[in-house]
């Protein structure tokens, strides 16, 4: 090889790591403004809450026409109870939750986003206790509180449609979002870390984590779920799985569940 193309090519390689260098630190000579914008297009958690409070509005807005709510006093009651439970233990997150119950026969419930969490009456009447009930709930908020909701949708309808719809965006657009977060489909590690997090906070309200494990073993004994040998091509992590992380999740020693005081068989036939 010649001289020249010695010389040409460390020239190159001299000018690669020059940009590497400027684009790596180019944060830190732009405004504070510009460095900011660079972030919120790169860091997965770019929306504030507060922003994401208004894209829930938005959201619940459009998902509310096509269900209807479910209202009535013993329903409310069991409801109310096991939020009660755990609002000393969420009293410091950054949302302010939202949790109603909605008609429908699915065995489901939704997070959406800014904290608004629909059950569905499907559930509640499928559940044998209100402990599998909070189970879910828990299970829930460990998605609002990691955040899934937000990185779900940017990652698949993207920041500007996102921010399109927090500033006024049209109904077609809102309702992209809604059809989205209906699918309801999280990945296995956000499901994995979903139950962990609801976990913990099942104990810390002093419920025990083996609700979530027997919610979904009535699934597996009722065949409601899906085939065990398909796991792989799953994206919830597999309900035998998450019934032994269940039962052998760590308590304290000292650890005495109460049991919740609503009369289940009374819940369910109020549905």
């Amino acid at each position: 090889m010649s001289k020249r193309v010695w010389f040409d090519f460390l020239k190159l390689a001299v000018g690669f790591v020059l940009i590497c260098v400027l684009f790596s630190n180019l944060p830190d000579y732009l405004p504070e403004s510009w460095a900011e914008r660079i972030a919120i297009e790169t860091n997965d958690l770019t929306l504030s809450v507060q922003d994401e409070e208004k894209l829930g509005e938005y959201i619940m807005e459009n998902l509310l026409d096509e269900f209807q709510l479910l209202e009535n006093p013993t329903t409310d009651s069991a409801i109310q109870e096991i939020v009660n439970r755990f609002e000393p233990i969420i009293s410091n997150s950054p949302y302010e939750y939202n949790i109603m119950v909605v008609k429908h026969d699915q065995i489901n419930a939704i997070t959406l986003p800014g904290g608004n969490i629909i059950l569905f009456s499907g559930l509640i009447e499928f559940a044998e206790s209100p402990e599998e009930v909070a189970a879910v709930l828990a299970h829930e908020i460990g998605h609002v509180e990691e955040r899934h909701i937000v990185n779900k949708l940017l990652a698949e309808i993207g920041l500007t449609l996102v921010m399109t719809i927090v500033t006024g965006g049209d109904a077609t657009i809102i309702h992209t979002a809604a059809s989205t977060l209906l699918s309801n489909v999280f990945s296995r590690s956000q499901e994995a870390e979903a139950d962990q997090t609801g976990m913990k906070l099942l104990v810390q309200a002093q419920i025990h984590p083996k609700a979530l494990g027997s919610f979904f073993n009535h699934l597996n004994e009722q065949d409601l779920d899906y085939n065990e040998n398909l796991e792989w091509m799953m994206t919830h992590p597999h309900n035998s799985n998450r019934i032994e992380e269940s039962e052998s999740f760590p308590i304290p020693s000292d650890f005495k569940p109460i049991p919740l005081e609503a009369n289940w068989t009374r819940v369910r036939q109020a549905i």
